[in-house]
């Protein structure tokens, strides 16, 4: 009995270690996709939208997968939105930006 309730304390430091990292990383692909979202508005052309939908994508699963749903929730409504534009304009971008 004692091991298992041990097992089950690593199991839950290494759940919370893990979803610690997901915020800090998280922090940091943020300020990186508002950065080139912020330097594109006055090209939006040059914008790799590739890239942006796929870090929406990663943030609206690892949001779900650690219990972040609001950052879940908001990722998955711009991933919606991204999925009606082939291209940015200005007002896209800034709309974008707004999530």
């Amino acid at each position: 009995m004692l091991d298992g309730m041990k097992i089950t304390n690593e199991i839950d430091d290494e759940i919370r270690s893990l979803r610690e990292t997901f915020l800090t990383r998280s922090v940091s692909h943020l300020d990186e996709v508002d950065e080139m979202l912020g330097e594109k508005i006055s090209r939006p052309e040059e914008l790799d939208l590739e890239f942006i939908r796929r870090r929406v994508h990663d943030f609206k699963g690892r949001g779900a997968i650690f219990g972040v749903v609001l950052v879940s929730e908001i990722a998955r409504h711009a991933e919606d939105y991204l999925r009606t534009v082939d291209q940015l304009d200005k007002e896209g971008l800034l709309g974008l930006r707004a999530y």
